[in-house]
């Protein structure tokens, strides 16, 4: 229902706003050119947001009619334009994760810092969306590009205006005419310092800034510039800078762009050399650069000398043979990166030597020792460089269930991408080349071992396109595969993976999720060992009843190689590759048989898992599929990680949003799982002491969230059930009240005695029908026993006290005085009891006799309330038959409401797949045992028994239970030296380790 509210007229039109909502007001003007509706800006929190067209409208807005739209990685409509490019203004969105720092002028972390976007998102920031720079004096974020002023009262050079350098080309050139150091440069290494006595720098200092600067210019200017920067250079440029070019080619900046304009967009073929002719060819450049002068013209540019460049071969690709051959160059200069057919070259030798038409191989270049790898790059047009969150574009390309895009396809090119090289080794280097180990089923359901180097799959590699792309001397260098750290990628990426793609069904749903719960001490690693074992050996060492079961192999590499596809081996996605194999473990036959042959063969107990920490990851998904007559069933899916990260999330539950308190990754991610769980498989140490402390919190929030989901779907049982009671015509109209609230303010004047009129008719139907029951169950069981039953006692009150009383008051004041003279003439009460019994009797047959007149003479405030309490009767009624079906405690007590859909539930995010909990006291072979286990809680957890009551009571209805076991890994345990080890193989007898999963599995019919 609309409430009118005292708002701002709207912002598109003038009209009246109407809030209908907290976060939405409606305008009355049917042609308003804002759409009508609006929601509340996050800038000037206005309701000025036009949600049609996705602009707010109030002038006064910092974001005044600037577009916005949905950002696919937070969901926010928080996606702007800023100079040509969407960024998310979202601080907390997963692409701003990394670049979100402290804004100084507003001291929020608001600030996005990245070479795209500098500026502050704070609604109320003095510097709204302003691009700030860092000041070169003080080193803040202080400078206002806008304004070329830094605004940092502490800084020297406060409101002073600057402007770029010319000769250092750093923001640090005093433009004011009124300041000491006007039209100077502040920069101490500038030739323009204003201090005269300033350290020359040397010669050749200058020339290797000015080559570095000159090679990192072409990606931002165009070939025509550089060149003539080129030619500005007097003296040759000195070769022997090994260390300098080699930081420049790491940096990644040569070769990635060209300008549109540049001659080099045309593609030129491959081409191969073989070894023996590439050597022959080097020996030859080496003697004509020894017999070549230093320096032909001042108009000429120099090239770079060979001497300190040895050119290897590497190994040969399949030749082409449709390609022409090629005439060996020396190594050029930039102004030659990438030459076409029509740009000749003129050669440095006198004699160039002919090379067979093979493909060029991409060289290695010595830098002093150290052997890089040259890519071959090819020309493209110019791209204006930017920070990415590599991590959410894959997950983003992978929630859309297309085959990931390349790199290659990120940045357009005029060609085809290339193959990959296969990675060389650095002299000295100990690092293996990565390679990938896939684990496959065979035929007969064994495990076979796969090694393969992923460089080797042709299926993983790009397709070759169909036109040669042109060998390029300038490219950038290969980089090395990282360490998989929380830098590169999170817990949180690889959850996202095994959430959408390891536990989606064929048919789009998702298999249910089971939790293992334990605090510091538990056995939890020990416990999933045990689980993982008793699926691998099944009766050839322990008890396994499930017969037509077995653990299937879950692939995750071969699911990532069908998701991203031939461009897995690539770049990012190969990295991401390896942190899901890592990271994602299958429970049967990687986890449980490591850590079984390991320890448990070895009368060992695991170790504990270590705490998570925020720079690398640490948790990891263990996953085991259920197969049943070779196919698959069900998943079981839980998260490893050390009980410290548990006690964490168990203690911050109470707060309103967990997960901005919590710490690292891998507690974030056990606390979605905790609320996306099917079930709970919960561990107790029975020797620990602060069991009920750390659990009481947990319990009593499962406590309130499970209370608004039981109200809801007990409304919808029992308005179900209320429906399908054809013999009772009142439950046909229980909406009536809810109908008549929908329809025009016009309408409900005279619907007002067409509402009387039913509300009467109702009554009476209803009353006569429970007239007719009274007085069958007054015949069958007797008068005197039917007036001291609850459920007639308080309706037989109410027809003497307020219809016969109010529809025939004289007739019931001479009933009820006859009554009273006889009752004191009766001494015995069983005679009293008789005599008002036969009354009663006599009050209900004249009610029935004379329904209709006794409705129709009651007030309506009357009638309204009687047909609330017949309505609450009714709803009793079915929610005892719900409680008997559910086996529900009739105990409990518990009211909803009398109008069906009032009951919505709260904290709708949390719990909501929970049905099953599971206690496991674990260590029943070591510890005293309390018998039956479901007495555990009432005597060892007092505090948390009586939220786990009523949670017992409320799963009940969906379905679930509350389960105690008494359980032991191993069944026999001995100490020796004051330590546990297990016993041997041969007494390992778990109890009540597949108990608690497997019951799950079966309540919720999926075995």
């Amino acid at each position: 229902m609309e409430v009118e509210a005292d708002l701002h007229p709207c912002f598109a039109c003038g009209s009246r706003l109407v809030l209908s909502t907290n976060v939405r007001a409606d305008c009355v003007n049917p042609a308003c050119i804002g759409g009508r509706i609006f929601a509340l800006c996050g800038f000037c929190k206005k309701y000025s947001f036009s949600v049609a067209q996705s602009i707010c409208f109030n002038p006064n807005c910092r974001l005044y009619k600037t577009k916005r739209t949905i950002c696919p990685i937070c969901n926010k409509m928080s996606v702007i334009t800023y100079h040509g490019r969407p960024i998310c203004i979202n601080r907390s969105c997963e692409s701003n994760r990394k670049i979100v720092t402290t804004c100084f002028f507003c001291g929020n972390a608001s600030f996005l810092k990245s070479p795209g976007a500098m500026f502050c998102t704070k609604g109320d920031c003095p510097r709204l969306l302003q691009t700030i720079a860092e000041c070169f004096a003080c080193k803040q974020l202080s400078f206002v590009q806008s304004e070329s002023k830094c605004k940092n009262p502490s800084c020297k050079y406060f409101d002073i205006e600057l402007t770029q350098c010319s000769s250092c080309r750093q923001i640090s050139f005093v433009v004011a005419s009124n300041h000491p150091h006007s039209h100077k440069c502040i920069n101490p290494n500038c030739s323009l310092y204003y201090e005269k006595a300033a350290k020359p720098i040397p010669t050749d200092q200058v020339r290797r800034e000015h080559l570095g600067k000159m090679l990192q210019d072409t990606m931002a200017i165009p070939i025509e510039e550089l060149q003539k920067q080129q030619q500005s250079i007097s003296a040759p440029v000195p070769s022997a800078e090994p260390e300098r070019i080699g930081k420049m080619f790491e940096s990644g900046t040569v070769g990635d762009t060209l300008s549109e304009k540049s001659p080099l967009s045309e593609p030129e073929p491959k081409r191969e050399v073989l070894p023996e002719v590439v050597e022959e060819a080097k020996g030859k450049e080496k003697e004509e650069s020894v017999r070549q002068p230093l320096s032909k013209s001042p108009s000429e540019p120099e090239p770079i000398p060979v001497e300190d460049f040895s050119i290897k071969p590497g190994v040969p690709k399949t030749p082409h043979p449709e390609v022409q051959p090629l005439q060996a160059q020396p190594f050029q200069t930039p102004s030659r990166m990438a030459p076409s057919p029509k740009t000749p070259v003129p050669p440095m030798t006198p004699s160039p030597q002919p090379i067979p038409s093979h493909e060029v191989p991409a060289p290695e270049i010595d830098f002093g020792g150290e052997t890089l790898e040259v890519k071959q790059q090819v020309p493209s047009k110019k791209v204006e460089p930017q920070e990415e969150d590599i991590a959410g574009r894959l997950l983003k390309e992978l929630s859309e269930e297309q085959p990931l895009k390349s790199e290659a396809e990120v940045a357009p090119s005029p060609t085809a991408s290339k193959k990959t090289p296969e990675p060389i080794k650095k002299p000295g280097d100990s690092r293996p080349v990565i390679r990938e180990q896939m684990v496959e089923t065979d035929s007969r359901g064994g495990k076979k071992d796969m090694v393969e180097p992923i460089q080797k799959d042709e299926e993983w590699e790009m397709e070759s396109s169909s036109h040669p792309e042109a060998p390029s001397r300038f490219a950038s260098i290969p980089q090395e595969v990282p360490p998989i750290s929380a830098s590169t990628f999170t817990i949180e990426d690889i959850y996202k993976f095994v959430e959408e793609r390891i536990m989606r069904k064929d048919d789009g749903g998702q298999h249910p999720l089971f939790l293992v719960i334990g605090l510091p001490g538990s056995g939890k690693t020990t416990y999933l060992t045990m689980l993982g074992g008793i699926l691998l050996f099944q009766n050839t060492i322990f008890h396994f009843p499930y017969r037509n079961l077995s653990p299937g192999l879950v692939n995750v590499g071969a699911v990532a190689k069908s998701v991203f596809g031939k461009s897995a081996s690539l770049g990012q996605k190969q990295i991401f590759i390896r942190a899901l194999e890592q990271h994602i473990v299958d429970l049967v036959a990687s986890f449980a048989q490591d850590n079984f042959n390991r320890f448990i063969r070895q009368r060992l107990f695991p170790p504990q898992t270590p705490p998570s920490v925020s720079d690398r990851i640490t948790g990891t998904f263990l996953i085991s599929d259920l197969q049943k007559a070779g196919r698959s069933v069900a998943r079981i899916a839980t998260l490893e990680v050390s009980g410290e990260d548990v006690k964490e999330v168990l203690k911050q539950i109470r707060e309103t949003e967990p997960e901005k308190v919590l710490k690292t990754p891998e507690q974030r991610v056990f606390y979605k799982m905790l609320n996306k769980a099917t079930g709970f498989i919960i561990l107790i140490d029975p020797s620990s002491a602060e069991n009920d402390s750390i659990y009481n919190d947990f319990f009593w929030v499962l406590e309130e969230v499970m209370l608004s989901r039981f109200k809801k779907r007990l409304s919808e049982l029992v308005f179900q059930r209320l429906r399908r009671n054809q013999t009772s015509k009142v439950t046909e109209r229980l909406q009536l009240d809810d109908v008549m609230e929908i329809l025009e303010h016009v309408e409900r004047e005279q619907k007002k005695v067409e509402l009387a009129a039913a509300e009467r008719q109702r009554l009476k139907e209803q009353y006569q029908h429970q007239l007719n029951e009274v007085i069958a169950e007054m015949k069958g069981r007797g008068a005197e026993k039917v007036i001291t039953d609850k459920k007639w006692k308080d309706f037989l009150g109410e027809l003497d006290s307020l219809l016969f009383a109010g529809a025939f008051p004289e007739q019931r004041k001479s009933w009820r005085d006859t009554l009273n003279e006889k009752i004191k003439q009766l001494k015995n009460p069983q005679e009293q009891r008789a005599l008002l019994a036969l009354y009663l009797s006599s009050v209900a047959d004249f009610c029935l006799k004379y329904v209709n007149e006794l409705i129709d003479r009651q007030p309506e405030e009357v009638v309204r309330r009687l047909n609330e309490q017949m309505r609450r009767a009714e709803v009793e009624r079915a929610k005892k038959e719900v409680f008997e079906e559910y086996q529900i405690d009739p105990e409990f007590e518990f009211h909803i409401s009398t109008t069906e859909g009032t009951e919505e539930p709260q904290n709708s995010e949390r719990f909501t797949n929970l049905k099953f909990i599971s206690m496991v006291i674990t260590k029943s072979d070591t510890n005293r045992i309390v018998y039956p286990p479901e007495n555990f809680a009432v005597q060892k957890m007092p505090l948390s028994s009586k939220h786990l009551e009523k949670v017992q009571q409320y799963l009940k209805l969906f379905g679930g239970y509350v389960r105690y076991y008494n359980a032991s890994v191993a069944g026999y345990t001995v100490m020796m030296d004051t330590t546990s080890y297990i016993g041997p193989e041969c007494t390992l007898t778990p109890t009540n380790v597949l108990e608690p999963v497997f019951d799950m599995l079966e309540a919720e019919g999926i075995i």
